[in-house]
């Protein structure tokens, strides 16, 4: 497992460096990651979602490697930067249906499901992404938790480790972030 890791860190440094072929071995290597992220945000979509769990993948490693070259430290780093690419991509598709019907039928996600404690009936992905926005100005540590959680589908244990940061400031984190989006999102 460990020379997996390795293996991935020096792949990302040949991307870094504009190596075309390690950006195809990257993708192999890591595509079972990437698609079991994908899986998770789609079950927190309705079924008549138009966008496949393969086309999120798809879409968001290209997003990560348009433009500017990045950087990533290891493995983990790398994930959780495509969290937030299928994060975004997710919010620009629901955006992009939002304005094609003018109003309505909202992507709706459900908070319940990654902590019953919260008791959301629902809440529109937009809305959601907004107040993570928000939440991210007041304190960005807490908003990548919830990030981490709801959008990637981590545990606490899984989100400690991503952040490098104990499981007791994770829980913490996702507590105050609870309280904070709830009462946003009432």
């Amino acid at each position: 497992m460990e020379n997996a890791r390795k293996t991935v860190t020096i792949l990302l440094q040949r991307v870094a460096d504009g190596d075309a072929v390690a950006e195809n071995e990257l993708f192999s290597r890591l595509y079972n990651d990437l698609k079991s992220q994908a899986e998770r945000y789609m079950r927190r979509q309705p079924r008549d979602h138009t966008l496949q769990s393969t086309a999120l993948v798809h879409e968001a490693y290209a997003r990560l490697f348009r433009g500017a070259s990045t950087r990533w430290a290891n493995r983990s780093h790398f994930l959780n930067v495509a969290a937030k690419a299928m994060r975004s991509v997710l919010v620009d598709h629901a955006r992009s249906k939002h304005r094609q019907k003018r109003g309505g039928g909202h992507d709706r996600v459900s908070f319940d499901r990654i902590e019953r404690a919260m008791k959301a009936q629902g809440i529109e992905l937009l809305e959601l992404d907004d107040a993570l926005h928000a939440f991210a100005e007041k304190d960005p540590r807490a908003a990548k938790v919830v990030e981490l959680r709801f959008f990637a589908g981590l545990s606490m244990g899984e989100v400690a480790s991503v952040m490098d940061v104990p499981k007791r400031n994770v829980e913490r984190d996702w507590t105050t972030a609870k309280i904070w989006l709830g009462q946003r999102l009432r």
